[in-house]
């Protein structure tokens, strides 16, 4: 896989990500608080985001060495199937703040994203 196209899927996933908290937080924030989730409910996604930013965190320390000493074919593979988990950590908090969670919860899943995406960076060219 191209470093270029890793790029560009590097910035589709994180302007889904961002765009999608940063509505998310501006629609919460401007006073729109309905609760369309009861509170039990929305403890038990809390509990799955607890559950989703574990895997995050093993799961990007567990490819990090694999994609060093992967050939550069599969390094792209790994590095992304990396990025999609803290993705989906990001999108787990957003969707519960976004369903009347608190904003900790949209903070928690976007910092899973972010640290998947730093310990995961796009590979340098050596030259």
């Amino acid at each position: 896989m191209q470093l270029s196209q890793l790029f560009v899927i590097r910035i589709a996933l994180m302007a889904g990500v961002f765009l999608f908290a940063g509505v998310t937080f501006y629609r919460r924030s401007t006073g729109d608080t309905s609760m369309p989730m009861d509170a039990g409910s929305l403890e038990i996604l809390r509990y799955l985001l607890w559950a989703a930013v574990a895997i995050t965190a093993a799961a990007t320390l567990f490819l990090k060495p694999r994609v060093e000493a992967a050939e550069p074919k599969q390094k792209g593979q790994l590095i992304i199937i990396g990025w999609s988990i803290g993705e989906g950590a990001a999108l787990l908090g957003t969707i519960i703040h976004f369903a009347g969670g608190p904003v900790s919860s949209l903070a928690i899943g976007v910092l899973a994203f972010v640290y998947a995406l730093v310990l995961l960076p796009i590979p340098r060219i050596r030259s």
